[in-house]
């Protein structure tokens, strides 16, 4: 029998249908006996039939849900609405259950078969039918909103359980009125999700401050100026004789000596003139500093 022939699209996603496809054509297989084929006819129409009685129950369940559940259906619908509250085993177990657990009910284990996995949201079940999932094109806005709904489902089934009890509104009929307002919460989030993000305001340079600064002054600030400031010697190294010639200190530094020792008091070791003096300068003579 030809795999290929057969629609099996109803039944089974696209990449289970290419591996079946693809296992038929590769193996050679072999027909069943006629008490193993009568076994397999006999499964098949049991499946049929338990699928039909749950269709059945869902569908009744779902003509229901506006007295049983109305937040919860008018959040996500009828449909799913009933499939959690059957799924969970009732109103009261479904709102017994955390929004990270309702998230997952209804999940099932993907055989990807070779395609790509960035477009599957793990932590999704029946909640990824809903018409607020769905309507998203983005996947990043897509996974926010089933985290979102699911919050919202688990407060409106608490809501809706604490009225079927009769505790919340007395003999009242059941009201949707939260629902309604959760709806248009979980709205008016997604629309602010998709506002494009506020343009970058170019910022003018402050006005420049052409005050004087306050420096530091005292005994520290002194001498760490003293011990950076350009020394006697440096200045007259650095002053050119005009239409003179300058010795060159070639071995030593490589550079001339300008003016050293030839103005002033001749000395190639200059006393420094300075108000800010250690200890050890305080210590030192005048004949310290003669060459």
């Amino acid at each position: 029998m030809d795999t290929t022939n057969v629609d099996l699209t109803p039944f089974i996603p696209p990449h289970t249908i290419m591996v079946v496809n693809v296992t038929g054509s590769t193996t050679v297989g072999k027909p069943l006996e006629k008490d193993e084929l009568d076994r397999v006819i006999e499964g098949c129409d049991e499946m049929l039939q338990l699928d039909e009685a749950k269709q059945i129950i869902l569908e009744y369940v779902q003509s229901r849900m506006a007295v049983v559940a109305p937040n919860l259906s008018v959040i996500v619908g009828t449909a799913i609405a009933s499939q959690l509250i059957g799924v969970a085993g009732g109103l009261r177990k479904l709102a017994a259950l955390p929004s990270s657990v309702i998230q997952r009910l209804g999940r099932a284990r993907k055989a990807l078969a070779g395609f790509s996995a960035s477009t599957q949201i793990y932590h999704g079940g029946f909640l990824l039918s809903c018409d607020l999932v769905k309507a998203q094109p983005d996947a990043r806005i897509r996974k926010r909103t089933v985290r979102l709904v699911a919050a919202k489902v688990a407060l409106a089934a608490r809501f809706d359980a604490q009225q079927q009890s009769g505790t919340g509104g007395g003999s009242s009929p059941p009201s949707d009125a939260v629902g309604v307002s959760y709806r248009q919460e979980i709205e008016k989030k997604i629309a602010k999700w998709k506002e494009p993000p506020p343009p970058k305001q170019q910022k003018s340079l402050p006005a420049p401050d052409d005050r004087p600064k306050k420096k530091r002054g005292g005994r520290r600030a002194r001498a760490a100026k003293e011990r950076y400031r350009v020394t006697e010697v440096r200045k007259y190294a650095n002053r050119v004789e005009f239409a003179g010639d300058t010795e060159e200190l070639v071995m030593q530094t490589g550079g001339s000596v300008g003016m050293l020792g030839k103005m002033g008091s001749g000395l190639l070791r200059l006393r420094p003139e300075t108000k800010v003096k250690s200890k050890r300068a305080k210590a030192l003579t005048e004949a310290d500093y003669k060459a």
